[in-house]
């Protein structure tokens, strides 16, 4: 019998192309945080020891999502898929420069001279992700943190809930910003999300570090879905407003079943953060801080 094609390597599906605006208005200079941009496969070779494999997303079809959502900026994010090779980020940084950053991924023994190139190639934070394959690991938290201070990078974390307690110890020694991916990548349990969700809560508490409202798709399911997003996001933003960031994740890769709407995403933002000034905060005033700052 023939063994069936490794899951790695299925392409994932493309995402929708937006066909309508948003309901409602947002700031011309709103942030989108959290972009994957996937070049040509035959020019930007993708690590062997991925977890999955993306369909090439360019920049120039993200412009028309941002068109459409009302968006003026963006943060594009390593993708693990590439590694430590952080060119198809940096190409694209370079095209869509100064209203683009970058978040890389780059090992703990990096040189100060490469850092400052990708510093001023405008990334302005470096990414760890312990949940797929390639890229650094959690263990060189520490060894990248004190690299990247000088520049006022951050470090961006995508982790699983169990490791979250782990952070509040290194924390001690971290003196960057850190920003946890995806809401902290917590999922609710039969008695509600509790020791998870009260870690993320302290974390943003401490104005040390920042989560971003991103990918709910990715944790929540069922009946259950609405009320646990409102419940996330009515809790961080009552913890801690001035640290929290919106991203639509796009092109929302490795996502099984139906792909993402990105104008329902930004529309199910609006309605869980009504308050205007709120809003303006997380889209506008804490991208800013974080990414434009330096």
């Amino acid at each position: 019998m023939e063994e069936p094609p490794d899951s790695r390597f299925v392409p994932c599906q493309p995402p929708l192309r937006p066909i309508r605006r948003p309901g409602g208005q947002i700031p011309s200079d709103s942030c989108d945080t959290h972009v994957h941009v996937v070049g040509p496969p035959e020019r930007y070779l993708l690590d062997s020891d991925r977890g999955y494999t993306p369909c090439p997303c360019s920049l120039a079809e993200y412009w028309y999502v941002m068109k459409v959502l009302g968006l003026g900026r963006a943060v594009l994010v390593q993708p693990s898929v590439y590694g430590f090779d952080n060119a198809a980020m940096l190409d694209a940084l370079r095209e869509g420069h100064p209203d683009l950053r970058g978040v890389a991924v780059v090992r703990p023994e990096i040189e100060q001279k490469e850092l400052d190139t990708l510093h001023e190639g405008g990334v302005r934070g470096a990414r760890i992700n312990a949940v797929d394959r390639a890229g650094a690991s959690i263990g060189d938290a520490l060894p990248l943190a004190a690299k990247i201070a000088a520049l006022g990078w951050h470090l961006q974390l995508f982790l699983s809930p169990s490791m979250l307690h782990h952070i509040e110890y290194i924390m001690v020694d971290v003196k960057t910003p850190i920003v946890f991916d995806h809401f902290g990548n917590i999922r609710p349990e039969d008695d509600g999300f509790s020791r998870d969700f009260e870690a993320v809560r302290r974390l943003l508490g401490s104005g040390r570090c920042w989560v971003k409202l991103s990918a709910p798709y990715r944790l929540l399911s069922g009946d259950r879905a609405e009320d646990d997003h409102r419940m996330l996001v009515e809790g961080l933003v009552a913890e801690n407003p001035e640290r929290l960031l919106w991203a639509s994740d796009w092109p929302h890769t490795n996502v099984p079943g139906d792909m993402p709407d990105d104008v329902a995403l930004l529309e199910d933002f609006l309605a869980l953060v009504p308050d205007k000034s709120v809003q303006h905060r997380i889209l506008v005033e804490n991208p800013h801080k974080l990414y434009w700052n330096s």
